[in-house]
């Protein structure tokens, strides 16, 4: 007898330092069969729910990829997911190695490294799953044309829009940048803050210049030129993967979540629509399910790769 497919869940948030439950074992996966006009397609169900406790930071690719990750686990496989916030990426790689949970999807490599070797030995590093390489610096609208600090501030550009050092995985821009080009910085704890506050300012064609980087739902919505030949912004600039830690004994325990979490894989167009699916919506999960409305496709690949590591 066929088991019945697992209906979509919303996944559950936890606060931080809320212990990960056990995992339970993970089932055999079985094909269900079904007739359509196109065709017979093939829709995948769990004989047992798994339980996985996925963390995050406010940064808006954290959020994205994890909302993303629950759904299709809790849509396509019936597993119980636990989306915990954590409030920067030390204290989450850090509760990933001692257990308290599952996987962390947002490490910036290698600018972050330093937080995986005081881990030694107590993480699992898996994959980047973006396909490209990350992208930010100080940018300025379009419209402005220019190429770089100096030729925004003959433009008339007066104010920098950044983010808190918390707020984004590189850290704070240096406030030697801002003294150099005569620049008065405003801080935001989020890019959704930031441009509430900058967007009048775009609308109308004023000169200013802003924080920006990729992956963002920012740059699918706003026309920017990131601006080049600051010596002080070398470390923004460089390009970095963003790669997932396990915790221990993950893929001992579950090994389905395990590969799952290894073999997703966005490219830079994918992940900037994808949080701005989020950003649009009234929860992340929600903004997530929609964009996995059209998406589908994708994330059985993920889902069906997954199973033939496991069963092979």
């Amino acid at each position: 007898m066929n088991p019945r497919e697992p209906q979509p869940r919303r996944p559950r948030y936890a606060r931080p330092g809320v212990f990960a439950a056990l995992v339970v074992a993970l089932g055999a996966l079985v094909a269900l069969v079904s007739g359509c006009s196109s065709g017979e397609e093939k829709t995948l169900s769990a004989t047992t729910d798994g339980e996985i406790t996925l963390v995050h930071t406010r940064h808006e690719e954290d959020v994205a990829v994890s909302s993303l990750t629950a759904v299709v686990l809790e849509d396509l496989v019936g597993y119980r997911v636990t989306l915990a916030g954590a409030p920067s990426s030390a204290e989450a790689v850090s509760g990933v190695a001692s257990g308290e949970y599952d996987a962390y999807q947002g490490v910036w490599r290698p600018a972050q490294d330093d937080l995986l070797d005081r881990h030694e030995g107590d993480l699992n590093l898996l994959s980047s799953w973006l396909l490209a390489k990350t992208r930010a610096s100080l940018a300025a609208p379009a419209y402005l044309d220019v190429r770089s600090l100096d030729e925004a501030r003959e433009a008339g550009a007066r104010r920098a829009f950044v983010l808190r050092e918390e707020a984004f995985a590189l850290g704070e821009v240096p406030e030697a940048v801002f003294r150099e080009h005569g620049l008065e910085p405003a801080y935001f704890a989020d890019p959704g803050e930031l441009w509430r506050e900058a967007e009048p300012l775009y609308r109308a064609r004023e000169p200013f210049v802003v924080l920006a980087y990729s992956p963002s739902w920012v740059n699918a919505r706003y026309e920017l030129d990131y601006l080049e030949g600051e010596s002080l912004l070398r470390e923004f600039n460089e390009p970095y993967g963003i790669s997932s830690v396990a915790r221990p004994g993950l893929g001992v325990d579950d090994p389905f979540a395990y590969a799952m979490l290894d073999e997703l894989r966005l490219t830079e167009f994918q992940a900037e629509s994808l949080q701005l699916a989020v950003e649009e919506a009234d929860s992340p999960e929600d903004g997530a399910r929609e964009w996995s409305r059209e998406h589908e496709e994708l994330m059985r690949s993920w889902v069906e790769v997954a199973r033939g590591r496991v069963s092979s």
